[in-house]
């Protein structure tokens, strides 16, 4: 058993703007609305300080300005704690209209600043900033907006993020740059609702122009796994809604999907260990990635030749250059990460390659390369009409770099993701539990790492061995020892008895437990027991491996954990045929490799989309994917949690944290 206690807290200047910026970040810089913003762009600390003290000698209404502008500085500078300091000095139901408005916005911002998304919703939507902000210029309209969309989408409450989006388009009119960024948010917001949200939603909306929207939506979303498919009913829907916003525009991503078919390779290679310690991993990415294939098969679209090669038949680099000469297009592989490291280092990959794990980034060779066009996919002869057709004017894609890209299963994306949302949840301070050794350790390092990147604290980080130690360790992290210690010092000092009752320390909101099964079903009681019942926990996805036992799984009630969609979606054709074959073990550590095979093979197609549309996803089997600027897939889970001894996916968000917020 190791400990880790008080880790420093970061500067409260570096909080959830990050994430709230990061969330968005992949959409670009927004364009801005011409709002008159208060002349405090040059001030510096001392002047405002001066600004504050002069504001105490004028009369009540400049008085109220002075401290508003003096707000908006600070905020500038990230001076949170004065800034709240400021605001407090001013009674809401005392000041103007369009001052309660200039508050509301600033208070909303602070609130966003560190972390409190319910605080700044309860701001932007007061019913008083409500009635006025229609009397304020357009500009201070499309401000509070914007504020309430982004943070709407943030807080997962889609539906209402894309009714503000849709408000928001009119009074962008003639801002073309506005109107481009609001929809590509607006795309975003649909696109993270669950495909049969979409569907019921385009088939029951009143409004024509979001029943438009819906309907493109869930056509998209109905289609990741065949592309062909997603253009000709893409082309469909802008036939039948000419004069639709989207229509007039698609979707960035959508406008690249004649050229991804027509790119389409022939051949693909994919390079495993089929022998090894690594063999029955290598074999279950290969069930899945086979089982994709047969399903696209049976579906009638056209297929690629699959070649397979052993990487422990010899030197990766020879094995790769052979696959190329045998005619590969694509190479998907390999799965050893000292393998990848060796491809990365060569100064020329002949053909995209999707790794199927990650390695460390300083082992990557970034050097820019130039992909060469593939040779169109012959289409279906049924289908080569639909397939032509031209779906908006769009300039062709641009080369992609590097042609090395990485795709895994790294705890690591499932320690951000946890983190990320614990601290929108609104929580602050942490105490991690998690296994010893280097699986612990990653996981609990990259969660510690993201968590005081955010403005968190670390108040307590454990690692466990053995189910021995869980109620004496327990017993430590929560403070419960430390509470019966002084309850004996007491009875030695005063020579007699006492009634006491342990407490645990007070200081941590939220438990990230790092767990298994069968380790998570006794860690759970035991924090129970020793006094942390009411902390709420968050895992990873290694506390549920997809089978069912409603009386062991009773111990686990009440964590939130992110999930592989794999789990839940019993409808997959893949997993149907994976157990029709009779080799998916259930519980078996090995499932998640069958969605990450699946993946593969329909992540593919798609690699140009996600390079050249940052705010591009493919939703699949092992997540809502993405990728980053180092040319490697992020994966954003679903969010599951245990009720009554089952798994159940839930919303994003606890609406519960709006009460405690």
């Amino acid at each position: 058993m190791t400990a880790n206690t008080t880790f420093a807290a970061v500067s409260r200047k570096f909080t959830a703007t990050c994430l709230m910026a990061a969330l968005l970040a992949s959409c670009g810089p927004a364009p801005k609305p011409n709002i008159e913003e208060p002349q405090t762009a040059n001030l510096t600390l001392e002047d405002i300080s001066a600004l504050i003290t002069k504001a105490d000698t004028r009369d009540e209404l400049t008085k109220v300005d002075m401290y508003l502008d003096a707000t908006h500085a600070l905020l500038g500078y990230g001076e949170y704690d004065w800034a709240r300091n400021t605001l407090a000095n001013l009674v809401p139901n005392k000041i103007s209209d369009h001052q309660f408005v200039r508050y509301s916005i600033l208070s909303a911002q602070l609130a966003l600043a560190e972390g409190y998304s319910f605080r700044a919703k309860r701001y932007l939507w007061s019913a008083r900033l409500m009635q006025a902000q229609t009397k304020e210029p357009l500009a201070t309209q499309i401000q509070i907006r914007e504020m309430r969309a982004s943070l709407l989408y943030n807080i997962a409450e889609y539906r209402q993020a894309i009714m503000e989006r849709i408000a928001l388009e009119p009074l962008l009119k003639g801002d073309t740059d506005m109107q481009e960024f609001n929809q590509d948010l607006l795309w975003q917001a649909l696109m993270a609702l669950p495909l049969v949200d979409l569907q019921l939603e385009a088939q029951t909306h009143d409004d024509p122009l979001q029943k438009g929207w819906y309907a493109l939506a869930a056509i998209s979303k109905d289609n990741q796994t065949n592309i062909r498919q997603q253009l000709r009913e893409v082309k469909n829907w802008t036939y039948n809604w000419p004069e639709h916003p989207a229509s007039l525009r698609l979707p960035a991503d959508l406008q690249l999907l004649q050229q991804l078919v027509e790119e389409q390779p022939q051949r693909i290679a994919v390079l495993l260990p089929l022998s090894g310690r690594l063999e029955q991993a290598a074999r279950t990415v290969l069930e899945g990635f086979m089982a994709a294939f047969y399903q696209t098969q049976k579906s009638g679209e056209p297929t690629p030749e699959i070649q397979v090669y052993n990487t422990n038949d010899g030197d990766i680099n020879t094995i790769y250059d052979q696959a190329v000469v045998n005619g590969a297009e694509l190479v998907v592989g390999p799965l050893d990460k000292d393998k990848i490291a060796q491809l990365s280092l060569r100064q020329n990959l002949s053909v995209p390659t999707l790794a199927l794990n990650y390695i460390e980034l300083n082992n990557q060779n970034t050097a820019p390369q130039q992909l060469p066009t593939a040779p169109a996919t012959p289409a279906d002869t049924a289908n080569q009409t639909a397939d032509d057709a031209p779906i908006n004017a769009q300039q062709p894609m641009p080369a992609l770099g590097n042609q090395l890209f990485q795709f895994g299963l790294a705890v690591e994306d499932e320690a951000q993701q946890v983190a990320e949302q614990a601290f929108v949840d609104g929580h602050r301070r942490a105490l991690i539990l998690a296994p010893a050794g280097s699986w612990g350790d990653r996981s609990a390092d990259t969660f510690a790492a993201h968590w005081l990147g955010l403005g968190g604290d670390v108040v307590s980080d454990y690692r466990f061995k053995n189910q021995k130690e869980y109620s004496s360790l327990i017993e430590q992290a929560t403070g419960v020892a430390d509470s019966k210690e002084r309850a004996r010092a007491m009875r030695r000092l005063i020579s007699e008895a006492i009634e006491f009752e342990p407490r645990r320390r007070q200081d941590i909101d939220i438990v990230f437990l790092v767990a298994r099964p069968s380790e998570a079903r006794q860690l759970k009681p035991t924090l129970n027991f020793h006094y942390a019942s009411d902390i709420p926990v968050y895992a990873t996805s290694h506390i549920y491996n997809g089978t069912t036992n409603d009386t062991l799984d009773q111990d686990m009630n009440g964590i939130r954990f992110t999930t592989l969609p794999w789990f839940f979606d019993e409808e997959l054709l893949e997993r149907r045929a994976i157990a029709r074959s009779g080799s998916q073990e259930e519980g078996s550590a090995y499932q998640p490799l069958y969605a990450l095979g699946i993946d593969a093979y329909h992540l593919y197609p798609r690699l140009r989309q996600l390079a050249n549309v940052k705010q591009a996803h493919y939703y699949g089997t092992t997540g809502s994917l993405s990728l980053d600027e180092n040319q490697r897939i992020t994966r954003h889970q679903v969010w599951a949690q245990f009720i009554r001894g089952q798994a159940y996916i839930v919303p994003t968000t606890k609406q519960q944290e709006e009460g405690r917020q």
